[in-house]
Protein backbone atom coordinates (compact mmCIF):
# COMPACT_ATOMS: atom_id res chain seq x y z
CA UNK A 1 0.00 0.00 0.00
CA UNK A 2 1.06 3.43 -1.07
CA UNK A 3 0.01 6.34 1.18
CA UNK A 4 0.66 9.80 0.13
CA UNK A 5 1.07 13.05 2.32
CA UNK A 6 3.09 16.02 2.96
CA UNK A 7 5.73 16.31 5.73
CA UNK A 8 5.53 20.14 5.36
CA UNK A 9 2.66 22.69 5.01
CA UNK A 10 2.67 26.81 3.58
CA UNK A 11 0.24 27.47 6.34
CA UNK A 12 -1.00 30.60 7.99
CA UNK A 13 2.13 30.30 10.90
CA UNK A 14 4.22 30.25 7.14
CA UNK A 15 6.37 26.64 6.50
CA UNK A 16 5.52 25.07 9.19
CA UNK A 17 7.74 21.55 8.82
CA UNK A 18 7.24 17.88 10.21
CA UNK A 19 10.10 16.50 8.07
CA UNK A 20 12.33 15.26 11.39
CA UNK A 21 9.11 13.30 12.22
CA UNK A 22 8.78 10.67 9.15
CA UNK A 23 11.31 8.06 10.89
CA UNK A 24 12.87 7.95 13.77
CA UNK A 25 16.52 7.96 12.35
CA UNK A 26 17.90 5.96 15.44
CA UNK A 27 16.37 2.98 14.58
CA UNK A 28 16.64 3.54 11.25
CA UNK A 29 18.76 0.87 9.30
CA UNK A 30 19.29 2.97 5.70
CA UNK A 31 19.18 6.63 5.29
CA UNK A 32 19.80 8.38 2.03
CA UNK A 33 20.27 11.99 2.08
CA UNK A 34 19.99 13.77 -1.51
CA UNK A 35 21.89 16.54 -2.70
CA UNK A 36 21.88 18.57 -6.32
CA UNK A 37 20.48 21.36 -7.44
CA UNK A 38 16.72 21.72 -9.01
CA UNK A 39 15.72 19.39 -11.79
CA UNK A 40 18.80 17.00 -11.27
CA UNK A 41 16.46 13.95 -10.63
CA UNK A 42 15.65 13.54 -6.96
CA UNK A 43 12.19 13.65 -7.05
CA UNK A 44 12.46 11.00 -9.96
CA UNK A 45 14.71 8.76 -8.01
CA UNK A 46 12.63 8.84 -5.37
CA UNK A 47 10.16 7.84 -7.53
CA UNK A 48 11.86 5.07 -8.47
CA UNK A 49 12.81 3.35 -5.44
CA UNK A 50 8.79 3.92 -4.11
CA UNK A 51 8.32 1.79 -7.15
CA UNK A 52 10.77 -1.07 -6.60
CA UNK A 53 9.16 -1.10 -2.84
CA UNK A 54 5.86 -1.81 -4.30
CA UNK A 55 6.69 -4.34 -6.44
CA UNK A 56 8.75 -6.16 -3.86
CA UNK A 57 5.64 -6.41 -2.04
CA UNK A 58 6.51 -3.48 1.02
CA UNK A 59 4.42 -0.36 2.12
CA UNK A 60 5.41 3.16 1.09
CA UNK A 61 5.16 6.42 2.65
CA UNK A 62 5.38 8.82 -0.48
CA UNK A 63 5.32 12.48 1.10
CA UNK A 64 5.36 14.96 -1.19
CA UNK A 65 6.14 18.13 -1.38
CA UNK A 66 3.75 21.18 -0.45
CA UNK A 67 5.56 23.90 -2.87
CA UNK A 68 4.92 21.39 -5.81
CA UNK A 69 2.77 18.71 -5.35
CA UNK A 70 3.69 16.29 -8.17
CA UNK A 71 7.28 16.33 -6.58
CA UNK A 72 8.81 14.25 -3.55
CA UNK A 73 10.15 15.28 -0.45
CA UNK A 74 10.97 12.06 0.83
CA UNK A 75 9.97 7.82 0.56
CA UNK A 76 9.99 5.91 3.49
CA UNK A 77 9.76 2.30 3.65
CA UNK A 78 8.95 1.16 7.29
CA UNK A 79 9.29 -2.43 6.96
CA UNK A 80 12.83 -2.36 5.97
CA UNK A 81 13.25 1.24 8.27
CA UNK A 82 14.59 2.96 5.44
CA UNK A 83 14.39 6.49 4.12
CA UNK A 84 15.32 8.41 1.51
CA UNK A 85 15.11 12.18 1.69
CA UNK A 86 15.58 15.34 -0.44
CA UNK A 87 17.85 17.12 1.45
CA UNK A 88 17.56 20.63 0.02
CA UNK A 89 16.45 24.06 1.16
CA UNK A 90 14.05 24.21 2.44
CA UNK A 91 14.43 21.20 4.14
CA UNK A 92 18.24 20.82 4.46
CA UNK A 93 19.06 17.72 6.12
CA UNK A 94 22.19 15.88 7.17
CA UNK A 95 23.10 12.05 8.12
CA UNK A 96 22.57 12.17 12.36
CA UNK A 97 24.71 9.04 12.14
CA UNK A 98 27.20 9.16 9.23
CA UNK A 99 28.50 5.68 7.99
CA UNK A 100 26.57 4.04 10.95
CA UNK A 101 23.00 3.92 8.90
CA UNK A 102 23.24 7.59 7.02
CA UNK A 103 24.93 8.48 3.72
CA UNK A 104 24.70 11.52 1.16
CA UNK A 105 24.23 11.05 -2.68
CA UNK A 106 24.67 13.84 -4.44
CA UNK A 107 23.30 14.16 -7.71
CA UNK A 108 25.15 17.82 -7.99
CA UNK A 109 28.38 16.00 -9.33
CA UNK A 110 26.59 14.89 -12.45
CA UNK A 111 26.73 19.06 -13.42
CA UNK A 112 29.14 20.62 -15.55
CA UNK A 113 30.00 23.61 -14.46
CA UNK A 114 31.06 25.17 -17.25
CA UNK A 115 27.41 24.86 -18.34
CA UNK A 116 25.70 26.57 -15.53
CA UNK A 117 28.28 29.11 -15.01
CA UNK A 118 27.11 31.73 -17.94
CA UNK A 119 23.76 32.02 -16.50
CA UNK A 120 25.14 32.48 -13.10
CA UNK A 121 23.17 36.06 -13.16
CA UNK A 122 19.95 34.34 -14.64
CA UNK A 123 19.70 31.63 -11.85
CA UNK A 124 20.33 33.91 -9.08
CA UNK A 125 17.42 36.42 -10.34
CA UNK A 126 15.03 34.08 -10.86
CA UNK A 127 15.72 32.25 -6.90
CA UNK A 128 15.24 35.93 -5.57
CA UNK A 129 11.38 35.99 -7.89
CA UNK A 130 10.97 32.57 -6.70
CA UNK A 131 11.32 34.03 -3.01
CA UNK A 132 9.77 37.08 -3.41
CA UNK A 133 6.55 35.13 -4.57
CA UNK A 134 6.92 32.92 -1.51
CA UNK A 135 6.87 36.16 0.30
CA UNK A 136 3.43 37.32 -1.01
CA UNK A 137 1.92 34.05 -0.90
CA UNK A 138 2.74 34.07 3.13
CA UNK A 139 1.26 37.95 3.63
CA UNK A 140 -1.85 36.52 2.33
CA UNK A 141 -1.92 33.55 4.06
CA UNK A 142 -1.24 35.44 7.24
CA UNK A 143 -4.36 37.51 6.64
CA UNK A 144 -5.87 34.22 6.31
CA UNK A 145 -5.68 33.71 9.57
CA UNK A 146 -7.45 37.17 10.93
CA UNK A 147 -10.24 36.72 8.55
CA UNK A 148 -10.47 32.98 9.55
CA UNK A 149 -10.93 34.28 13.35
CA UNK A 150 -13.99 36.63 12.11
CA UNK A 151 -15.58 33.89 11.13
CA UNK A 152 -15.54 31.77 14.00
CA UNK A 153 -17.02 35.28 15.79
CA UNK A 154 -19.76 34.63 13.44
CA UNK A 155 -20.78 31.50 14.83
CA UNK A 156 -22.39 29.97 17.55
CA UNK A 157 -22.21 26.51 18.78
CA UNK A 158 -23.92 24.11 21.03
CA UNK A 159 -21.66 22.89 23.01
CA UNK A 160 -23.17 20.08 24.54
CA UNK A 161 -24.18 18.32 21.28
CA UNK A 162 -20.93 18.64 19.93
CA UNK A 163 -19.82 17.20 23.30
CA UNK A 164 -21.74 14.08 22.52
CA UNK A 165 -20.50 13.90 19.02
CA UNK A 166 -17.00 13.79 20.48
CA UNK A 167 -17.80 11.15 23.28
CA UNK A 168 -19.39 9.16 21.01
CA UNK A 169 -16.61 9.28 18.22
CA UNK A 170 -14.04 8.39 21.40
CA UNK A 171 -16.43 4.91 22.12
CA UNK A 172 -14.91 3.54 19.16
CA UNK A 173 -11.72 5.45 18.54
CA UNK A 174 -10.32 4.86 22.16
CA UNK A 175 -10.74 0.91 21.91
CA UNK A 176 -8.82 0.83 18.48
CA UNK A 177 -5.32 0.32 18.03
CA UNK A 178 -2.24 2.68 17.83
CA UNK A 179 -0.10 3.80 14.71
CA UNK A 180 2.89 5.05 14.66
CA UNK A 181 2.65 8.73 15.66
CA UNK A 182 2.48 10.41 11.99
CA UNK A 183 2.62 14.53 11.71
CA UNK A 184 1.57 16.10 8.53
CA UNK A 185 -0.79 17.83 6.33
CA UNK A 186 -3.15 16.28 3.49
CA UNK A 187 -3.51 19.13 1.91
CA UNK A 188 -1.69 21.86 -0.10
CA UNK A 189 -2.02 24.85 -2.09
CA UNK A 190 -1.41 24.23 -5.17
CA UNK A 191 -1.74 26.64 -8.48
CA UNK A 192 -4.93 24.96 -9.77
CA UNK A 193 -6.63 25.26 -6.16
CA UNK A 194 -5.89 23.16 -2.61
CA UNK A 195 -4.33 19.67 -3.60
CA UNK A 196 -6.23 17.33 -1.24
CA UNK A 197 -5.04 13.84 -0.48
CA UNK A 198 -7.40 12.52 2.64
CA UNK A 199 -8.98 10.09 0.70
CA UNK A 200 -5.51 8.26 0.23
CA UNK A 201 -5.15 7.73 4.14
CA UNK A 202 -8.51 6.13 3.98
CA UNK A 203 -7.98 2.72 2.03
CA UNK A 204 -9.08 -0.50 4.07
CA UNK A 205 -10.38 2.03 6.99
CA UNK A 206 -13.69 2.88 8.14
CA UNK A 207 -14.61 6.21 7.73
CA UNK A 208 -16.31 8.65 10.14
CA UNK A 209 -16.57 11.97 8.73
CA UNK A 210 -17.86 15.36 10.56
CA UNK A 211 -19.58 17.07 8.41
CA UNK A 212 -19.95 20.83 8.18
CA UNK A 213 -19.58 23.91 5.48
CA UNK A 214 -18.16 25.77 9.17
CA UNK A 215 -14.61 24.40 9.02
CA UNK A 216 -13.40 25.53 11.84
CA UNK A 217 -15.81 24.22 14.19
CA UNK A 218 -15.48 20.76 12.33
CA UNK A 219 -11.27 20.98 12.87
CA UNK A 220 -11.71 22.20 16.69
CA UNK A 221 -13.78 18.97 17.19
CA UNK A 222 -11.54 16.42 15.20
CA UNK A 223 -8.62 18.42 17.36
CA UNK A 224 -10.19 17.86 20.96
CA UNK A 225 -10.84 14.18 19.59
CA UNK A 226 -7.15 13.73 19.30
CA UNK A 227 -5.94 15.22 22.35
CA UNK A 228 -8.41 12.90 24.24
CA UNK A 229 -6.66 9.90 22.23
CA UNK A 230 -3.01 11.41 23.19
CA UNK A 231 -4.30 11.59 27.25
CA UNK A 232 -5.66 7.90 26.40
CA UNK A 233 -2.50 6.40 25.63
CA UNK A 234 -3.69 5.76 21.84
CA UNK A 235 -1.03 7.35 19.18
CA UNK A 236 -2.29 7.68 15.61
CA UNK A 237 -1.46 9.70 12.49
CA UNK A 238 -2.61 13.48 12.83
CA UNK A 239 -2.66 15.74 9.99
CA UNK A 240 -2.84 19.86 10.09
CA UNK A 241 -4.80 22.30 9.00
CA UNK A 242 -3.44 25.19 6.55
CA UNK A 243 -5.55 27.73 7.51
CA UNK A 244 -5.16 27.11 11.34
CA UNK A 245 -2.08 24.57 11.34
CA UNK A 246 -2.21 24.36 15.67
CA UNK A 247 -5.52 22.52 14.33
CA UNK A 248 -5.97 18.61 13.19
CA UNK A 249 -8.32 17.87 10.74
CA UNK A 250 -7.71 14.48 10.02
CA UNK A 251 -6.52 11.62 12.59
CA UNK A 252 -5.33 7.92 11.55
CA UNK A 253 -5.69 4.70 13.81
CA UNK A 254 -5.24 1.24 12.70
CA UNK A 255 -8.76 0.74 11.48
CA UNK A 256 -10.39 4.01 11.22
CA UNK A 257 -10.36 7.56 9.64
CA UNK A 258 -11.92 10.55 11.28
CA UNK A 259 -11.98 13.73 9.14
CA UNK A 260 -13.29 17.23 8.45
CA UNK A 261 -12.76 16.94 4.94
CA UNK A 262 -15.36 15.46 2.97
CA UNK A 263 -13.92 12.09 1.54
CA UNK A 264 -16.37 9.82 -0.50
CA UNK A 265 -18.06 6.32 0.85
CA UNK A 266 -18.33 7.63 4.49
CA UNK A 267 -19.31 4.64 7.25
CA UNK A 268 -20.73 7.25 9.44
CA UNK A 269 -21.15 10.64 9.30
CA UNK A 270 -22.17 13.67 11.74
CA UNK A 271 -23.54 16.76 10.70
CA UNK A 272 -22.81 19.78 12.84
CA UNK A 273 -25.30 21.91 10.54
CA UNK A 274 -27.97 21.52 13.34
CA UNK A 275 -26.03 22.39 16.18
CA UNK A 276 -23.76 25.31 14.49
CA UNK A 277 -25.65 28.72 14.07
CA UNK A 278 -24.61 31.96 12.11
CA UNK A 279 -25.05 34.78 14.17
CA UNK A 280 -24.75 37.22 11.69
CA UNK A 281 -25.64 36.24 7.53
CA UNK A 282 -24.29 39.15 6.39
CA UNK A 283 -20.97 39.56 8.13
CA UNK A 284 -20.33 36.02 7.76
CA UNK A 285 -21.61 36.23 4.16
CA UNK A 286 -19.10 39.39 3.59
CA UNK A 287 -15.69 37.64 5.46
CA UNK A 288 -15.96 33.99 3.56
CA UNK A 289 -15.64 36.19 0.43
CA UNK A 290 -12.43 38.24 1.52
CA UNK A 291 -11.00 34.83 2.37
CA UNK A 292 -11.83 33.24 -1.15
CA UNK A 293 -9.79 35.82 -2.23
CA UNK A 294 -7.12 35.89 -0.29
CA UNK A 295 -7.09 31.86 -1.53
CA UNK A 296 -6.52 32.79 -4.96
CA UNK A 297 -4.40 34.90 -4.10
CA UNK A 298 -2.52 32.56 -2.88
CA UNK A 299 -2.67 30.60 -5.92
CA UNK A 300 -1.68 33.12 -7.93
CA UNK A 301 1.66 33.52 -5.92
CA UNK A 302 2.44 29.45 -6.05
CA UNK A 303 1.75 29.66 -9.34
CA UNK A 304 4.37 32.52 -10.06
CA UNK A 305 7.18 30.52 -7.83
CA UNK A 306 6.63 27.15 -9.67
CA UNK A 307 7.17 28.89 -13.24
CA UNK A 308 10.15 30.84 -11.74
CA UNK A 309 11.23 26.79 -10.42
CA UNK A 310 10.55 25.68 -13.51
CA UNK A 311 12.97 28.15 -15.38
CA UNK A 312 15.52 27.01 -12.76
CA UNK A 313 15.25 23.77 -13.31
CA UNK A 314 15.54 24.05 -16.91
CA UNK A 315 19.01 25.38 -16.43
CA UNK A 316 20.11 23.00 -14.07
CA UNK A 317 18.69 19.78 -15.99
CA UNK A 318 20.57 21.69 -19.53
CA UNK A 319 23.89 21.00 -17.18
CA UNK A 320 22.92 17.33 -15.74
CA UNK A 321 24.68 14.12 -17.10
CA UNK A 322 21.85 12.02 -16.70
CA UNK A 323 23.31 8.93 -18.20
CA UNK A 324 26.10 9.02 -16.06
CA UNK A 325 24.46 9.50 -13.02
CA UNK A 326 21.87 6.60 -13.94
CA UNK A 327 24.34 3.79 -13.22
CA UNK A 328 24.82 5.16 -9.55
CA UNK A 329 20.76 5.82 -9.18
CA UNK A 330 20.89 1.96 -10.23
CA UNK A 331 23.37 1.54 -7.41
CA UNK A 332 22.03 2.92 -5.12
CA UNK A 333 18.24 1.40 -5.62
CA UNK A 334 19.92 -2.61 -5.51
CA UNK A 335 22.07 -1.28 -2.38
CA UNK A 336 18.58 -0.22 -0.40
CA UNK A 337 16.73 -3.62 -1.04
CA UNK A 338 19.31 -6.49 -0.61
Amino acid sequence: MIKKYFSAGNTTEGFVNYFDGAIDTAEAKKLIYIKGGSGVGKSTLMKDIAKKAVILGLDVNEIYCSSDVSSLDAVVIPEIKTAVFDATSPHSKDPEYPVMNGKIFDLAEFLDEEKLRPYRTEIISLIALKKSAYASMYDSLSSVSGIERNIQRQLESDNGSIAEIKKEVLDVLMSDCSTAPVKGFLKAIAPSGIKDLTENVTARKKKIFISSEHCSVSRALVSDVSKALELGGVTHEKYYSLFDPKLVETISTKNYVLTSSPISSVDIIYDLESVVKVKNERAYTRYNDILNSLLLSCEEEIKLAKSYHGEIESYYSKAMDFDKAAHKKELLIDELFN
